[in-house]
């Protein structure tokens, strides 16, 4: 039946079984030194005197469960030698068994030399295996004691690997007889103990009971006396390494890929030499990201932060898609530097005057390239530079969808604003506020609003629209306009002058708007100017699609 099944499993190559025959040897030599005993030695009194003994042998032979069923079995035949014979036919097949050397003598021994014949070819190493090592896996070498009155348990194993190229395997069936010997010889002083590492190399680990560090496989990391499942892995040069955190694996190189493997609860913290990927692979990391370095985060996974900003970016940031939630006051993502939002989803839950996304330096730059943000306060609240595109933006209470503070710069193109954008004043309700700020300018292409533009006094919000292949219209809310001068050529030799129309009771607000007829210019690319009588109050550039 194995035989079948091994033909079958080869069909292409069928391959041959290997008959092992195998002699362990232990060779004993003892040098009898009592030169401490002289002629003038004097012992009084009456006393016995022992015989010294030497003595070790094989005993306890023990044959490894699911082991092949040996041609002759394991057996020790004398006391200083064990034999075998058994048939490897499948790629799998072992045979193992333990034996224990015993030093049953009053003298310590120590091992003298190790021989083995034949060496196995290097094509016999692709698919054959032996070995021979105490049973906790420490290599036999020489200089090893064996105290008297003590037992040292060795492990023989041999193995047809599995998993190995077919054409690494042989076509015919070989008998490989295998001698094993060992020499023992009295301790000379010089002998050493059978010592386990203290340490193992990285990603390797130290079984208990084991003198041998033993790989941990992919996916898993070396954890005290086992393998764990790892956190996150760190991939560099196409070299892959695990950790048991995220923060780990950021922190192992200054560049590549930090990919999160299970769900994991960290306060991760990124340097600012850092330029590398945060992959969350669709996995859940709880705690918040600080950034000062250069960061992008993608893998579609989830962040939720409690006490602070589930993302604080003090450096370079771009957010490819996931899901980003807040559940207390603050904000979810607070930028101060510069950050590019492409996809995803950032949630706000609380309801008061935080923000599922802050802007929040009048120097900051913020780009919204898509995705869905949703609060129960303000959806986003800005300062300095915002470009907000294709995303759905939706505040669920009173607070505004958009609003735009302290010299904020906002332009909104092909959005879907559900709720208010509130275009405050440069100095309202800022402590820091002063004269020096800027008046705050936002522009609205297409879109769909959803609710009304709220417009403090000098603020500037324009809207342009296209109302059909032939016209634009133009909105400025919150300023008065009489007129606008809409020009496309270097020299401005199609200038028009359009006059203003005063716009009430839209579902957007009060506004003036001005209509640009496409027909009386020569180019797509308008420059605008809007003017309150003979006083320039607005600028707008914009291209006619």
């Amino acid at each position: 039946m194995k035989l079948k099944y091994f033909l079958r499993k080869f069909r292409y190559n069928p391959k041959k079984s290997f008959l092992f025959l195998f002699l362990f040897l232990f060779l004993v030599s003892f040098t009898i030194g009592y030169a401490f005993l002289t002629k003038t030695l004097s012992i009084e009194g009456s006393s016995t005197l022992v015989g010294a003994t030497w003595d070790i042998h094989f005993d306890n032979l023990v044959v490894t469960t699911g082991s092949v069923t040996a041609t002759t079995e394991a057996t020790i035949t004398t006391p200083t030698s064990v034999t075998f014979s058994a048939q490897l036919e499948n790629p799998g097949d072992f045979y193992e068994f333990t034996v224990d050397v015993v030093n049953e003598g009053t003298f310590n021994a120590m091992i003298d030399s190790i021989q083995v014949l034949p060496i196995l070819t290097s094509e016999q190493q692709e698919y054959l295996d032996y070995i021979v090592t105490y049973q906790n896996g420490l290599e036999l070498a020489p200089k090893q004691r064996l105290d008297a009155n003590s037992s040292e348990t060795i492990l023989v194993r041999f193995l047809y690997k599995e998993g190995v190229d077919e054409s690494l395997y042989p076509m015919e069936d070989q008998d490989l007889a295998i001698n094993f010997e060992v020499v023992y010889v009295q301790a000379d002083g010089t002998e050493e103990d059978i010592i386990c590492p203290d340490t193992c190399p990285a990603g390797t680990y130290l079984p208990t009971g084991s003198c041998v560090c033993i790989p941990c496989q992919d996916g898993y990391v070396a954890n005290n006396n086992s393998c764990v499942e790892a956190v996150a892995s760190n991939t560099v040069n196409n070299v892959t390494t695990y950790y048991l955190s995220l923060q780990e694996a950021i922190n192992a190189s200054t560049t590549g890929e930090a990919k999160l493997l299970k769900n994991t609860t960290e306060n991760i913290i990124v340097g600012s030499s850092i330029n590398k990927t945060i992959n969350l692979n669709g996995k859940t990391l709880n705690g918040p990201i600080s950034n000062d370095g250069t960061l992008t985060i993608n893998g579609n996974g989830n962040m939720t932060s409690v006490s602070s900003s589930t993302i604080s970016n003090h450096g370079t940031m771009t957010i490819s898609n996931g899901t980003f939630t807040r559940t207390s006051s603050g904000w979810t993502i607070a930028n101060y530097n510069n950050l590019t939002f492409n996809g995803g989803t950032v949630q706000y839950t609380v309801n008061d005057s935080g923000a599922a996304i802050g802007n929040v330096g009048s120097s900051t730059v913020l780009h919204i390239n898509g995705g869905t943000i949703l609060s129960q306060g303000h959806a986003v609240a800005i300062r300095g530079q915002n470009y907000i595109k294709n995303a759905t933006i939706t505040s669920y209470n009173s607070y505004p969808s958009i609003a735009s503070h302290e010299s904020g710069y906002v332009e909104i193109e092909n959005c879907t604003i559900n709720g208010e954008i509130y275009n405050a004043s440069g100095c309202s309700g800022d402590s820091n506020c002063s004269s020096s700020y800027p008046k705050n300018l936002t522009i609205i292409k297409g879109s769909t609003i959803n609710g009304t533009i709220t417009q403090h006094t000098d603020e500037r919000t324009i809207r342009y629209y296209k109302d059909n292949s032939t016209q634009y219209s133009l909105h400025l809310f919150g300023t008065k306009i009489t007129k606008c001068a809409v020009w496309t050529t270097p020299n401005q030799s199609d200038l028009v002058w359009y006059n203003a129309s005063y716009i009430t009771s839209w579902s957007m607000g009060n506004f003036y708007a001005c209509f640009v007829n496409k027909s009386n210019h020569t180019t797509n690319s308008f420059t605008t100017h809007f003017y309150n009588n003979d006083t320039l109050v607005a600028q707008l550039i914009w291209g006619w699609e």
